[in-house]
C-alpha cells in the first residue's frame, strides 16, 4: 500500500526523531541552548549587579523602595533580553537561508514556510 504525501512525511519525522542519533542530539541540543542562554544571561545580569552594588546600596540608602530597584533591574534585563533577540533573529533567519539552499530544501532560501 502505498502512503498519502501526509502520512510519508509523519513517518519520516518520526523515523528522523526517534530511530536515529541524530534525533536525540538535535532534540538535546534544541534543550539545552535555551538553557545555557539563560544561564549565560543570569551570569550577565550578575555580574552588573554586583559591580554597581554601592550605587544600589547609594539609593537605598537615599529612602528608594525596593520596588524601584526591581525596576531597574528588570529594565537592564529587557535592555539585554532585546540588544540579544534582534541579532540572534537575523542571524537565525540567514542561517536557515544557508542551510536551505545548502540541502536543496524546497523554495531555496526563501526562509520559513517558503517552498511546496
Amino acid at each position: 500500500m502505498i502512503p498519502t504525501l501526509p502520512k510519508l512525511h509523519a513517518h519520516e519525522r518520526r523515523y528522523w526523531k526517534q530511530a536515529t542519533p541524530i534525533g536525540f542530539i538535535f532534540g538535546f541540543g534544541s534543550l539545552m541552548g535555551p538553557v545555557m542562554g539563560m544561564v549565560i544571561v543570569y551570569r550577565i545580569l550578575f555580574s552588573g549587579i554586583a559591580g554597581h552594588l554601592k550605587e544600589y546600596a547609594t539609593l537605598k540608602a537615599m529612602g528608594y523602595p525596593n520596588f524601584y530597584l526591581a525596576r531597574v533591574v528588570m529594565g537592564a534585563a529587557l535592555i539585554l533580553a532585546v540588544a540579544g533577540f534582534i541579532p540572534g533573529l537575523l542571524l537565525s533567519f540567514l542561517r536557515y537561508d544557508a542551510v536551505g539552499v545548502g540541502c536543496a530544501r524546497p523554495g531555496g532560501g526563501a526562509g520559513p514556510g517558503a517552498g511546496g
